[in-house]
């Protein structure tokens, strides 16, 4: 199945002023533009080229996000082989192994985006685009990455890199329209402050789109999926004459979003587990569907610092903060102008990271040591309210509310803090100008604590009294009796903290072996892992309801790999390929509770998947000014372990084996060539 299943055809206009440019004197070599540079990944950690480097990636540098007229980062996750999303980036799935776990069970996630060293939280990715504007790389990662940058990153990871400021000036910008009233401005400004020891850099993107998902369960056109998104990022880079070797660079983002919802949640009238289901048509007949607004403002600060030592040894530091606050409203679509029931979310994440590290360069023998440290809280209140009737059960007659627009509030909260230590430590040594042998360690220690779940019920206002009919009472005959609305109330949910800690050693070892300059092949091996958890779980324990609090140990992924990579610069073409074999255990697993409520759910470590594919990329300079490119992802995943319940009487279990995971494709391919003016104007073609 394809990636994309349209053919996108895009046109741009790009504007790039150079207002002073470099003087080439006469010694100096005008390069072939056909020439192909080498490409430093930064995923790595080792700063090596994508030829020497031991990983399956994918790589768009500025050259090829301009090219290919790639604007946001779900744009670069279709067009990387085995991997899919769908609606956002917290969906991407990165060889069959989806963000969120197979099943939603679990806290941590498999994959993560890291943007210039700093891990984004899971709520700014969750309805945000994160924009490629002024961006100077994007790395897609497959296979676990544990051991260089461990929590988060058993399947893969992203890895964005932005611009850095330069010490000549450079003004860029951009004007974009399309569909759906999509629009863009863009600008970047970067130039000197004092002369080769200050620079600066100033980007800014404002993105704006209606959409173009109607929310047929209405019957009216809402723009669902509308957002408008401002970005603006700072840099300062910092090389004083007065030591030499120390390179400080410090960054400040600020990104606003105001987004809809890609979906809607409708009640089927079936469950799943009935045949029925299949014949169910979400848009007739349903009870509840959600019209959701979201403001979303992130912030983030880096602080990235390097010092040579000596010629072959380098100190670095890198501290990141992140500040995310993310506002959701709800609304029910069963009268859009009344909007009777509607909710407030407010999830408030805090996270931040130090790394301190050393990297060496002795002739044939290179590596880095480090130690790591991760904290972040997250706080969550969550308030719905509805009209107190919408409680009463159907079929009830003379049952009266005073006053009849009593509502009934549910407020929730919840929080949670997870610290992280780690030690790592990863070497290459170059056994022979043929042989490059590499491995890598990594000691993980996680502790996770929640602040405890609070379930609460309220009535607005608090007045209000309901009056039952006499004859449901035991006094047929009478008018009813009046209560105070908060006595027929259930009786609020409080769990207490709960606290776990995990810990693992990642190792990772490679070896490869060098052709020619051009050709090299490596075998790997690696493991990565997602730390476990704790749940809450509200079930019946013969015949009587309690409230359970348990935990789930991690899960593991080991991952050989066997890959490929050419590299003819003359030529201008690159041909890199991957096959490799991964086995995913332990993996946690979301499960219904036998009362069938949503409170009652557990999870555990009960899942297996085996998992082995392919994955080839290619590019190739036709021309100055056209490029050909293609990809191609081949993938089988399969559940050979997987428990799973239905919510029919006696919760009978049945086993999910041999099925794949969801949205695991087993063909993934992007095929498309670009054309560039001399003007600036430029084409590209994609399936």
């Amino acid at each position: 199945m394809a990636k994309n299943a349209l053919l996108i055809f895009s046109l741009s206009l790009a504007a790039s002023v150079n207002v002073f440019a470099q003087e080439i004197s006469s010694g100096d070599q005008i390069e072939d533009p056909k020439k192909m540079e080498e490409i430093i990944i930064f995923g790595t950690k080792l700063g090596l080229t994508v030829q020497d480097s031991d990983v399956s990636v994918e790589v768009f540098d500025a050259m090829r996000l301009e090219r290919e007229a790639i604007f946001d980062l779900d744009d670069v996750l279709l067009r990387s082989p085995n991997v899919a999303i769908s609606g956002d980036t917290t969906s991407m799935t990165i060889r069959g192994i989806n963000r969120n776990g197979a099943s939603g069970g679990g806290q941590g996630v498999t994959s993560n985006v890291y943007v210039d060293g700093a891990p984004a939280a899971s709520a700014a990715l969750q309805f945000g685009v994160e924009s490629v504007w002024d961006v100077a790389q994007v790395e897609v990662l497959r296979g676990p990455q544990s051991t260089v940058q461990g929590r988060n990153a058993l399947a893969g990871s992203v890895v964005i890199s932005t611009a850095d400021p330069t010490h000549e000036w450079e003004i860029k910008s951009r004007l974009r329209a399309a569909q759906y009233n999509t629009e863009q401005y863009a600008l970047a400004v970067s130039g000197p402050i004092v002369k080769d020891q200050l620079a600066f850099r100033i980007a800014v993107d404002k993105q704006s789109t209606d959409g173009f998902i109607d929310n047929v369960a209405s019957g009216r056109s809402l723009d669902q999926d509308y957002a408008d998104t401002l970005t603006v990022r700072s840099k300062l880079l910092i090389e004083p004459n007065v030591l030499p070797g120390l390179r400080i660079e410090l960054i400040y983002e600020d990104t606003d979003s105001e987004l809809g919802n890609s979906s809607s949640r409708v009640s089927a009238s079936v469950p799943v587990t009935d045949p029925a289901f299949r014949d169910y048509d979400p848009t007739e007949g349903n009870t509840f569907a959600d019209y959701s607004q979201n403001s979303i403002d992130v912030q983030r600060s880096i602080a990235d610092i390097a010092y040579s030592l000596t010629d072959n040894l380098q100190l670095n530091g890198l501290f990141t903060y992140e500040e995310v606050q993310r506002d959701n409203l709800l609304g029910n679509l069963k009268d859009l102008s009344l909007f009777p029931n509607n909710g407030f979310n407010d999830d408030s994440v805090e996270t931040f990271s130090a790394e301190l590290s050393i990297q060496f360069n002795y002739d044939r023998l290179t590596g880095r040591v480090g130690t790591y440290y991760y904290e972040s809280e997250d706080s969550l209140l969550f308030d719905v309210s509805a009209p107190f009737f919408d409680a009463i059960p159907n079929g009830i007659p003379g049952i009266s509310l005073d006053p009849a627009d009593s509502q009934i509030i549910a407020r929730v909260t919840d929080g949670t803090q997870t610290d992280n230590y780690a030690f790592y430590a990863q070497f290459r040594y170059e056994l022979s100008d043929s042989w490059t042998l590499a491995a890598g360690l990594r000691y993980d220690h996680e502790e996770f604590e929640t602040t405890g779940l609070q379930n609460l019920l309220e009535i607005e206002p608090s007045s209000c009294l309901i009056t039952v009919p006499g004859n449901l009472v035991g006094m047929p005959g009478s008018p009813g009796l009046s209560l105070a609305c908060t006595a027929v109330l259930p009786s609020d949910e409080v769990s207490p903290p709960q606290a776990e800690s995990y810990s693992a050693w990642l190792p990772r070892a490679s070896i490869t072996y060098h052709h020619s300059e051009d050709i090299s092949i490596f075998l790997s091996v690696q493991r990565g892992y997602r730390a476990g958890g704790t749940y809450v779980q509200s079930t019946i324990l013969d015949g009587i309801p309690v409230t359970l609090q348990e935990s789930y140990d991690p899960e593991y992924l080991t991952n050989f790999e066997l890959g490929l990579r050419t590299y003819y610069p003359d030529h201008a073409l690159t041909i890199n390929g991957s096959v490799f074999y991964s086995t995913l255990e332990d993996q946690q697993i979301s499960l219904p509770g036998p009362t069938g409520n949503s409170l009652d759910v557990f999870t555990a470590n009960v899942g297996e998947t085996e998992i082995y594919g392919l994955e080839l990329s290619s590019s190739y300079a036709a021309t100055d000014s056209l490029n050909i490119y293609a990809s191609l992802g081949l993938l089988h995943a399969e559940f050979t372990e997987f428990p799973f319940a239905t919510q029919v009487p006696d919760s009978q279990f049945f086993t999910l084996n041999g099925n794949e995971p969801e949205l695991a494709p087993g063909i993934t391919f992007s095929i498309g060539m670009s054309y560039k003016h001399a003007s600036g104007a430029f084409a590209d073609v994609n399936v």
